[in-house]
C-alpha cells in the first residue's frame, strides 16, 4: 500500500453499528428535551424512553451528558491519533465527525488500521 492510500485511510462503521448508535442517541436526545413527543409508533422502546425522560429527568440529563462527553472524548482520541499518523486534513476531519456520530464503532476502524512497513527494493506506487 503506497503512502498516499495510508494518509487517505478511510473506513465507515458496519451499518448494525451506525443504526443502532444513532437510533440510541436519538433516542436519549428526545429522552432528555422532548420525551412526550417520541413517537408511539416505536412501540414499548417508545414508551420507555418516554417514561424515563418523564420520571427521571435527572438521571436522564446525566446519561446524556456522559454519552456524549464520551463520544467526545473519543473523537478528540481519533483526532490524535490521526495527527500522529500524519494523515490528510480531510481524513483526520472524516475520522474526527465519525467518532463524534458513532464512537466506539468508528475508533474501531481507525485503530485496526495496520501499519504498512516499507520493504526495500519493492516496487514504488506512483
Amino acid at each position: 500500500m503506497s503512502e498516499m492510500k495510508d494518509k487517505a485511510y478511510f473506513r465507515y462503521p458496519h451499518p448494525f453499528w451506525v443504526v443502532s448508535i444513532s437510533f440510541g442517541m436519538w433516542l436519549l436526545t428526545m429522552s432528555r428535551f422532548f420525551p412526550t413527543y417520541i413517537p408511539r409508533y416505536l412501540g414499548p422502546v417508545g414508551q420507555f424512553g418516554t417514561y424515563v425522560g418523564v420520571t427521571y429527568p435527572k438521571c436522564i440529563s446525566y446519561l446524556f451528558i456522559a454519552a456524549w462527553s464520551l463520544h467526545a472524548l473519543e473523537a478528540v482520541i481519533a483526532f490524535r491519533i490521526c495527527r500522529s499518523r500524519r494523515m490528510e486534513t480531510m481524513t483526520t476531519l472524516k475520522w474526527t465527525v465519525q467518532t463524534l456520530l458513532f464512537g466506539f464503532a468508528s475508533m474501531i476502524r481507525l485503530v485496526s488500521q495496520k501499519k504498512i512497513a516499507f520493504i526495500p527494493g519493492s516496487a514504488k506506487a506512483k
